[in-house]
């Protein structure tokens, strides 16, 4: 099995999703859907569905729109969308948490890192590559802790032998520095 996992920050390297062939799953969340991705096979939203409605009914209103337009595409969610989503699957938060570090998530790609893993120990599926595109969690309001979560998970796949890529464009796997001091911005000088 080969899972590419699709997010919402730029994708400088298209290329290398349109020549993803039919050996591999590709996998988006949330209302993201560039139209040069080929094709979806599941998609996640893991949020509640009444946090959904209360902040964010846009676009919920859009990915139920499009889920919609794609009736066959499994839609994997926390909780049911009571009737609203077609194809709907709950997510299996439970099979995952028994799984080493299983409740260790920040955002939701860790999350569909760590389902990839789960579904290759649970049949004749191997996990053999997965491919992250668009992954920009600190220029959006993401955990502080959702980067190194998702390398953690890669980490974790990358034990297991399977071969993780990330597109050029993701903040993954870089050295990040937080710095702490009294100088004051514009005033004191200070070597970034």
């Amino acid at each position: 099995m080969k899972v590419a996992i699709i997010a919402g920050g730029p994708i400088n390297d298209i290329k290398a999703v349109l020549d993803l062939d039919e050996s591999w799953e590709i996998w988006g969340l949330n209302n993201i859907t560039p139209s040069f991705v080929p094709r979806w096979d599941r998609w996640f939203n893991l949020h509640h569905y009444k946090t959904l409605r209360k902040e964010w009914p846009r676009g919920l209103a859009s990915e139920l729109a499009w889920a919609h337009m794609n009736p066959d595409l499994p839609c994997y969610v926390l909780d049911s969308w009571k009737g609203k989503l077609p194809n709907e699957r709950i997510f299996p938060r439970k099979q995952l948490a028994k799984m080493p570090r299983g409740g260790y998530h920040c955002s939701s790609i860790d999350w569909m890192i760590a389902y990839a893993i789960h579904l290759a120990r649970q049949g004749d599926n191997y996990l053999t590559d997965i491919y992250i595109a668009g992954v920009q969690m600190r220029h959006h309001e993401e955990p502080i802790s959702a980067t190194p979560c998702i390398e953690y998970w890669c980490g974790d796949a990358q034990g297991l032998g399977v071969n993780v890529r990330v597109a050029p464009s993701c903040d993954l796997f870089y050295n990040y520095h937080l710095v702490r001091s009294r100088y004051v911005y514009g005033y004191d000088s200070w070597d970034l």
